[in-house]
């Protein structure tokens, strides 16, 4: 087995979910183009931000975006002949 490391992201009435550091630097750029109407390259910019400086984006209607960094095991791509 392998670790990967990656980020679960917890939002109210979704399912925790999974992502690399590129996904979630994406995702929150993403998210806060809509809520904050940034930017690309300011979206960009601030998403890489709150990945080195924060755990949680307010959004609208006292929604939010939490993320938290963990260790992912992955099986072993390897052959293994027991």
């Amino acid at each position: 087995m392998s670790e990967e490391l990656a980020y679960v992201v917890l939002e109210p009435d979704q399912e925790e979910r999974f992502l690399s550091v590129e996904e979630l630097r994406a995702y929150l750029a993403q998210l806060l183009i809509q809520e904050q109407q940034l930017t690309p390259q300011q979206a960009r910019q601030e998403a890489q931000n709150l990945i080195d400086t924060a755990c949680e984006l307010p959004l609208d209607a006292g929604r939010y975006c939490q993320w938290y960094e963990t260790r992912v095991d992955r099986p072993s791509t390897r052959r293994r002949d027991w």
